[in-house]
């Protein structure tokens, strides 16, 4: 956890507490897996801190192989976002036939709700796979980290 103190000139200075080093220790093991990730989608958002979490705590190895976790992860949400887009797809057309059929029980309603979401599947694994691709660069700049300062 963190706490603040009233600093100069209307700022406040921050602290993390004891219980705050260790939790933050905690979800830095190496073993951790999903210490890149707070949420299914948040992956790529919640990353500059937790490289800068890595660097501070572990040193630029332990950054990069996070970042190297973090694309891993990116890549699986993207194929299963894929096989959603692939089997909503599917699903539009078949509710599209027996609209084309003519088939009273073919809900016009649900064609259009399954088309969103093929739409917002189709989206989401193209922004996870380009997110994930530009971990790649990033990992390349975080060579230029200097060694991480020791921090009270």
């Amino acid at each position: 956890m963190v706490i603040s103190t009233p600093g100069p000139r209307n700022r406040l200075r921050y602290a993390v507490t004891d219980l705050g080093a260790h939790l933050l220790r905690e979800s830095l093991r190496p073993d951790e897996p999903n210490c890149w990730k707070a949420g299914k989608a948040d992956i790529f958002e919640s990353l500059p801190r937790g490289i800068i979490l890595a660097w501070l705590h572990s040193g630029v190895d332990e950054a990069r192989r996070g970042v190297a976790r973090a694309a891993e992860t990116l890549l699986v949400v993207t194929r299963r976002r894929q096989r959603e887009a692939e089997e909503l797809r599917g699903y539009m057309l078949h509710l599209q036939a027996g609209i084309a059929k003519a088939d009273p029980s073919a809900d016009q309603g649900e064609l259009v709700a399954t088309a969103y979401k093929w739409i917002k599947a189709e989206s989401d694994a193209t922004l996870f796979r380009l997110q994930a691709e530009s971990l790649e660069r990033i990992n390349q700049l975080l060579a230029d980290l200097p060694p991480a300062p020791q921090l009270r």
